[in-house]
Order: structure tokens, then sequence, then C-alpha cells
């Protein structure tokens, strides 16, 4: 049980660090989005060959974690847990796409296994990307940024009722566990018959958890109207760090750092 309670507290350590008051930190939550957005699409606009020219991206996300006083494996291990899902797609072009690009120390390297590699860095660069916006921008700044950028507010709401509610339904999940634990006579985890019947009983309560916390909300005055509140202005330093960060994402886009520099050099 320790290890579910662990993984429940570790769900929103990562939103911990965003109360911190680093100068990325204190940024305008609107051009840290605006510039994880363009990092997005230039990174996955790169065909699936490309290696190389997306080595350039880690720098933003050494600098912001630098910046921001993040440790490394605190994003890292967030990481490995998109890395599995990519790299089965990666495998399977290499048995597909077997011409032959170079050879290396006498190994030939094939298109499918650049490709491998290609996915994997993306995919590093892209969670990386957006760890690091939550790691340093609240979840009600981001949403409420969202809602001036006028996205539809059905999304922001799921967003918000998505990320908040997965503490709610582990916590009912580890208090079932705990109870079949001490009425199965040993057992730490459910037989295979009875997996239907812990889901179907897991989703009553959480039905029922969740018309409690809405009902909270509204005695509250949740409200879906009028949710968009005046917007704080724009400071030098934020205007600054959109200018740097939009224009990097896209010098790395349109020219091959690595390659210029090695023909420099």
């Amino acid at each position: 049980m320790a290890d579910v309670r662990s993984k429940l507290d570790n769900l929103y350590t990562l939103e911990q660090f965003s109360a911190g008051s680093s100068a990325v930190h204190r940024l305008h939550p609107l051009v840290k989005i605006l510039v994880t957005v363009a990092y997005l699409i230039c990174i996955v606009s790169f065909d699936r060959y490309t290696v190389t020219a997306l080595l350039p991206y880690l720098l933003y996300v050494v600098i912001m974690l630098g910046i921001a006083d993040i440790p490394y494996n605190v994003v890292f291990k967030r990481v490995l847990i998109a890395l599995p899902f990519c790299l089965f797609i990666g495998i399977s072009n290499m048995f597909f796409d077997r011409q032959v690009v170079f050879e290396l120390f006498g190994m030939t390297v094939t298109a499918g296994m650049v490709s491998l590699i290609s996915i994997l860095l993306k995919t590093i660069l892209c969670v990386s990307v957006v760890l690091i916006l939550i790691a340093v921008t609240p979840i009600a700044s981001i949403s409420k940024q969202l809602r001036q950028l006028r996205v539809p507010e059905i999304f922001v709401s799921l967003l918000e009722m998505t990320y908040r509610y997965i503490g709610v339904l582990l916590e009912d999940a580890i208090a079932m566990i705990t109870a079949y634990r001490l009425r199965s006579n040993g057992r730490k985890w459910p037989k295979l018959s009875e997996i239907g019947f812990f889901i179907g009983q897991l989703l009553l309560r959480s039905m029922d958890r969740a018309e409690r916390v809405y009902n909270a909300m509204k005695c509250r005055c949740y409200s879906l109207q009028d949710r968009v509140s005046k917007q704080i202005p724009l400071k030098l330093s934020d205007w600054v760090f959109f200018g740097i960060g939009l224009a990097s994402a896209i010098v790395f886009r349109f020219v091959n750092v690595p390659v210029l520099l090695g023909g420099l050099f």
C-alpha cells in the first residue's frame, strides 16, 4: 500500500514547484504558455529522420530547469513514463524501414534506427517542455490564461476537473484496496475474477464522490460563466522572454545549429 500512497503523494509534486520565486516563476503565465506552444510546434514539425537539428532544443530544457531551480530527476522520471509508448512505435520502423543510411564503427545504421532516435528525442523534448510549464506555472494560472485566449470553456473545465479529480479517484481506490486486504485473508490484490466487480464499485464510488465535490463547488459560487478576470499587464521581462523564446524556437527550426558549428570548427 505504501507504493500506491507514494504515487498519490507524488502526483502533484511537480505542481508544488510552481510556488517558487525564481525569475522564471515570476514571468507572466501567458508568455510561458505561448513559448511552450511555439517550441512544441517547431519540435513536432521536423521530419522523422531529423536528429541533430533537434539537439539545440535541449538547451531550453536545461536552462529553464536551472534557472527555476527544479531538480532534473523530477522531470526525467516523468519523461520515462512516456518513452515506452514511443519506443514500440520506433522499433516497428526498424523492421519496415531498412534502407542503409551510413555505417558507424562497422555497424550499419538504417533509416529505421534514425527514425527511432528521432521519435524518442521528440518525445523527451515535448514532454519535458510541458512538464516545465507545469512546474513553473500554477494550474490555476494556466487555466486563466487559456480562458483569456478564448479556448472553449468546456475544454478548460475538463482540464481542471480531470487534473484535480485524479487524486480523489486514487484515494477511493486506495481505500477500497485497504478494505480488500483486511478482508481477503492475506491477499494483496483482487483476483482476476474480482477485477470487474472492483472496477464497478470504484466507478460507483467515484460518481458519488464527484457529485458531492460538485455540490460543494456550487455552494462556493462555482460557475462556468464570467470566469475571465482582468488581464495582468506584461512587463519588460515578459516581452524579453517571449522574444528570446520565440526567436530561438524559430531559429533552431530552420537552422541546423550542430551542423553549422561543426562546419565552423
